[in-house]
């Protein structure tokens, strides 16, 4: 089963003796023909919700529901795949924000859907057979499929389902975390820097070519060295004070202030008098459906946006997450300057990942 959960209280017209909130994954309610429950398998061959199965009609008890869903399902218990459904359920989990929430269910999906040499898949292995050799051999296969960084964030991912079944006696003192211990696939920063002349051209382009929105992320995303999501996620009323524009950071880093400068002023007033931009929320990136410009959308513009700028003369493309490291790397001052501009807790991440011009020094005299 995918951890992924059907939203069963968008459904306003569940019977009054269901509980929305206390019914099994996946299942929802069709009210036509006098109603009828039914459950959304999920296929990890094919990777899609490929199956709907008939529970029962309306009148089902909430017992029943789960009864009917158990005989279905055969949901094994002391199971990979059972921890994980158990943790996505959990209050930790929905802490998270809600990009790690759809990366985490994206590694779940992927490392229960993985199939061993005797067809088994990896999910259905008892919680008992995993050890540090297993774990080590999933890092090490994930590595000749070219995948060695995706398999360390899922990796990581499982590290954090093992610890939170460990401390709740979901997994055995004897097996402990298997994830602690093997060797992590060697990661190398990003070290791609973004010429002036290279984000002038795109920003021009992107003026003429792309979607509305575009080159204004882009020059906030310059000038505040932000995240795209947080660009996105400005909101007139709660982030544009009178001093500058208030970035409520992801991952952890903290919340920035970033005063006003005539260049990062014409960017907010320019998307916010955009003719195209729907003026239907207090978002700066609205969308049409009142909410903002969501980042899958704004990444399907930015393909599209370095097709045409490769064929008309940029030489090598770069990804929007570049623009963060081009701005940090301008900020004057210390590692630790540019640590408060950006909002992170160390500098570590500064030295290794966001500052990519090379030092200067005079030479010996």
């Amino acid at each position: 089963m995918s951890p992924r959960r059907r939203n069963n209280k968008r459904q306003s017209n569940i019977p009054d003796h269901i509980d929305p909130d206390k019914l099994p994954a996946h299942v929802y309610y069709n009210p036509r023909w006098h109603g009828r429950w039914f459950i959304r398998l999920f296929n990890p061959e094919t990777k899609k919700y490929d199956r709907d199965i008939r529970l029962g009609n309306g009148k089902l008890t909430q017992t029943e529901i789960w009864q009917a869903w158990e005989e279905i399902t055969e949901q094994k218990k002391d199971t990979f795949r059972w921890l994980p459904e158990l943790y996505l359920e959990s209050q930790d989990y929905r802490e998270l924000g809600p990009t790690t929430r759809q990366d985490y269910q994206r590694y779940h999906i992927r490392i229960c859907g993985t199939k061993m040499q005797s067809g088994a898949l990896l999910g259905d292995k008892p919680i008992t057979w995993w050890d540090r050799t297993k774990v080590q051999r999933y890092l090490d296969k994930r590595k000749s499929q070219n995948a060695a960084i995706t398999g360390n964030r899922e990796t990581s991912y499982m590290r954090t389902v093992f610890k939170w079944g460990l401390n709740r006696g979901h997994v055995p003192n004897a097996v402990g975390n298997p994830t602690v211990g093997p060797k992590r696939n060697k990661e190398i920063p990003r070290s791609r820097y973004v010429e002036d002349w290279e984000y002038q051209f795109v920003l021009d382009l992107a003026r003429k070519e792309s979607s509305w929105y575009t080159p204004y992320v882009m020059e906030i995303m310059y000038l505040c060295r932000c995240r795209q999501i947080e660009a996105l996620s400005i909101d007139r009323f709660r982030h544009l004070k009178k001093e500058g524009l208030l970035l409520e950071r992801r991952k952890g880093s903290r919340t920035t202030l970033t005063e006003w400068s005539p260049r990062l002023r014409l960017a907010v007033d320019g998307a916010l008098n955009d003719p195209n931009r729907p003026d239907i929320s207090s978002y700066v990136f609205s969308s049409a459906d009142g909410r903002h410009v969501r980042s899958s959308t704004f990444q399907t513009a930015w393909q599209r946006l370095m097709k045409k700028a490769l064929k008309c003369g940029l030489k090598n493309r770069f990804t929007s997450e570049d623009l963060k490291p081009k701005g940090t790397s301008y900020t004057r001052g210390t590692a630790a300057d540019k640590m408060q501009a950006t909002g992170h807790k160390t500098t570590t991440m500064i030295t290794r990942v966001y500052d990519r011009l090379p030092g200067k020094s005079k030479p010996v005299k």
